[in-house]
Order: C-alpha cells, then structure tokens, then sequence
C-alpha cells in the first residue's frame, strides 16, 4: 500500500517518519519530496499497516502539527 504524509515540520526527517510508521507494519520505502507548495513524504508498507497508520495517525498531532495521512494517488 502507498501512503501519502503531508504537513509535517520543516525539520522532519526520513528516519522520523520511519520511527512514527514502523510501529503500524513493515516499511518497504520512504521518499520525501518537495512540492511548489509543501513538503511531502510517499511511503509504502503492508496493507494492513497502512490502514492502521491512516486510522491512527490522519488529522492527528505529531511535532507540533496536525498530520495529512492516506492513501496515495501516485
């Protein structure tokens, strides 16, 4: 499954999204990008995992921002 994370702090690294993801399922790739507007990380991982990452973590503080998780159209 593709997951696409958004709004998170400038300062964000792969290696904290990885901390925050791992513990939903097993991580298969992490690539953050940078859109015209607003950084943004595609992540893939198990089905499962990410159904429970959507459920737990979308619209959901972390870092001192509200977090954009879900499916990835990409």
């Amino acid at each position: 499954m593709k997951l696409f994370v958004a709004n998170f702090e400038d300062s964000t690294t792969l290696a904290d999204l990885a901390l925050l993801l791992e513990k939903f399922g097993h991580l298969e790739a992490i690539r953050m990008k940078q859109g015209e507007k607003r950084r943004y990380a595609l992540i893939e991982m198990d089905a499962y995992g990410g159904e429970r990452a959507i459920a737990e973590l979308d619209r959901k503080q972390w870092q001192g921002t509200r977090l954009e998780v879900a499916e990835s159209r990409f």
